[in-house]
């Protein structure tokens, strides 16, 4: 994949050697184009994570909507719960409450495909799970 994808506007440039890439030049509270989605699921693919950096209007209405752009159902965790009646396929991933282990749900037989993780509050350096994110799995 180019650092630069001329048909979306898309800018994605590896963060590491090794995996990950930065994605710029997106709003994610926005839908997205099917040209769009095809970049973002082809280098998901070959980076293996995506971070978009300042998505501060992404809300959990969007984050579903955005989840639901890859097609089929948005993942319902079968024993914690949404963040809401509104939104149960949306975890909270809280300090004062961390949630167990494979919260991401590889231990069902047809796992989903990912997550969209938000970032609420993170630490100047490093990071964790559980400093209050929300996670919507697709």
């Amino acid at each position: 994949m180019t650092d630069t994808t001329v048909a979306t506007g898309l800018s994605v440039a590896p963060a590491t050697p090794t995996i990950g890439a930065t994605v710029t030049g997106i709003d994610l509270a926005k839908p997205q184009s099917h040209e769009t989605l095809k970049e973002l699921y082809l280098a998901v693919c070959e980076f293996g994570v995506l971070f978009f950096p300042e998505q501060f209007s992404l809300t959990p209405e969007t984050q579903r909507s955005l989840g639901q752009s890859f097609g089929g159902s948005l993942h319902v965790h079968p024993s914690v719960p949404g963040i809401s009646r509104d939104y149960p396929e949306i975890l909270a991933i809280a300090e004062s409450q961390p949630l167990p282990w494979h919260s991401d749900a590889t231990f069902e037989a047809a796992p989903p495909m990912g997550s969209i993780l938000r970032a609420i509050k993170l630490p100047a350096v490093g990071g964790g799970y559980s400093l209050g994110k929300h996670v919507c799995r697709i």
